[in-house]
């Protein structure tokens, strides 16, 4: 398995034992959440992770993808210095090293979820496959059995395979195994132009990789409005790659020099190829079957309040074939803690969840993007003109009472601003308190208050409200 740190082997295991009052199974975002929150309440409980603590979020996907692309900042910035009055500076990358300091990101965060912290924090860590035998046992690889009165299933996804001919049998990597490159490549590929394509590509491109980005839709990230992906398209055009997009591939072999790809916008020549096309529920090897859970498809059923078709099991996370976001995931665990170990219940999903692409420019939203849409331009925030970083769009959409549907930000920092408005929305805060909260200024969320101003200075200024304000302001 590709990835950035040691195998499970390096790590010593404890032994097993009979049963616990709750045992979780995946200690990646969801399990490590869940499994903490346990232990404060005070239930003996079991962590049970069949590769590396951390999962796919601490050593393959968010941690090392954002640490990269922190360097492939630097390294367009050396690149663009000029345009701030400073010598430029283009000089050839030696991804080995980078990857170095990217690994050095990964053990930063993994010495704070180590296994010897969370065995010190109380919690029982296992390391092992596990598979059920029956609704309450589970056999751990190479540790024996174990017991539990209730389960929580965090098994999180994997990458998907879109069904190319030819696809399995030429090389390529995902976000699992990118980090295993030991050269740059002269020519990427990248299969995909959701967010892991877009986050990869850029970092790529900027490193010196010659990146053709394929995306089978009109534009960009489809899970968000066209606006969005054509700014995207626009600053990745300017840094030089190939961006193609309505462009299916048909065919993937292996050519005289590195990979051909066949689309349906003419052929493709490149030395490796990167497969961004999404991820499945992973559930292989579970046997769920003998627990007597249910999938719908790939993924764990699950009702409103996180149970499976079992009582005493329930599932967070993205094995729920739900959000794929590291802070739902967590979100979710906790709900399911607390419906599996406390009286009462409470809903564990959420129809408007936050989420961010940390390209450069971020582009996050949360909610809707329905109603009323209130825009404030990129060009007058100050700290955008400061900093030259002026492609984005700020839009906000508001319901017939003032309060917001959901957000739509593309800027530097938007990952960010988008948790005010998270936090707005949660709370039921009108869009015009907004502007009633103070911002430092010259933040970038100064622009939300400006906006948030704007839409209440014209309220109380129009209609009969202006006309009576208009006569008192004269007096």
């Amino acid at each position: 398995m590709g990835g950035l740190g040691p195998s499970i082997s390096t790590v010593c295991c404890t032994a097993v034992s009979d049963e616990y009052d709750l045992a979780v199974i995946g200690a990646g975002s969801a399990g490590l959440s869940a499994a903490g929150f346990a232990v404060r309440l005070g239930a003996r409980t079991a962590l049970v992770e069949a590769e590396r603590i951390g999962g796919d979020c601490t050593w393959t996907g968010c941690v090392p993808s954002k640490a990269l692309l922190h360097v492939g900042r630097i390294a367009h910035e050396m690149r663009t210095a000029g345009l701030y009055g400073l010598p430029s500076c283009e000089r050839g990358i030696d991804l080995r090293a980078v990857l170095i300091a990217v690994r050095e990101a990964v053990a930063r965060v993994y010495e704070l979820e180590s296994p010897e912290r969370l065995r010190a924090a109380g919690l029982e860590v296992r390391l092992g496959a596990a598979r059920f035998i029956d609704p309450h046992t589970v056999e751990i690889e190479g540790e024996g059995r174990l017991r539990a009165k209730h389960f929580l299933l965090c098994t999180g996804a994997r990458p998907s395979l879109p069904a190319v001919p030819g696809l399995e049998a030429v090389p390529h990597v995902t976000y699992r195994d990118v980090w295993d490159l030991t050269e740059l490549p002269r020519r990427l590929a990248v299969l995909g132009g959701g967010p892991t394509g877009c986050e990869l590509g850029q970092a790529f491109q900027r490193l010196g990789s010659q990146v053709t980005l394929l995306e089978a839709a009109a534009h960009l990230l489809p899970g968000t409005e066209p606006a969005a992906g054509e700014l995207l398209r626009a600053v990745f055009g300017s840094e030089g790659m190939d961006v193609r997009l309505a462009t299916s591939v048909q065919s993937a072999a292996v050519g005289q020099v590195g990979l051909r790809l066949s689309t349906t916008t003419g052929e493709i020549e490149t030395d490796t190829l990167l497969v961004a096309a999404g991820r499945t529920p992973f559930t292989a090897g579970l046997d769920l079957h003998r627990a007597g859970v249910e999938l719908t498809g790939a993924a764990v059923k699950v009702d409103g309040k996180l149970q499976t078709s079992q009582p005493h099991i329930y599932a967070a996370g993205d094995v729920t074939g739900s959000f794929q976001f590291t802070h739902y995931a967590g979100w979710q665990a906790v709900q399911a803690v607390r419906n599996i170990l406390l009286p009462g219940g409470v809903q564990g999903t959420r129809a408007a969840v936050p989420w961010a692409v940390f390209t450069d420019p971020e582009v996050a939203q949360v909610g809707e993007l329905r109603g009323s849409c209130r825009e404030w331009p990129v060009a007058r925030v100050d700290r955008a003109q400061a900093t030259r970083r002026r492609s984005g769009l700020i839009r906000v959409y508001l319901d017939g009472r003032g309060r917001i549907n959901g957000a739509l930000i593309c800027l530097e920092a938007a990952a960010e601003l988008i948790n005010e408005l998270s936090l707005a929305m949660q709370t039921g805060t009108r869009w015009a308190e907004v502007a009633n909260a103070i911002h430092t200024y010259p933040s970038y969320g100064m622009a939300l208050q400006q906006l948030a101003a704007q839409d209440a200075v014209a309220a109380v200024t129009s209609g009969f409200r202006g006309r009576l304000l208009n006569r008192l302001a004269k007096r």
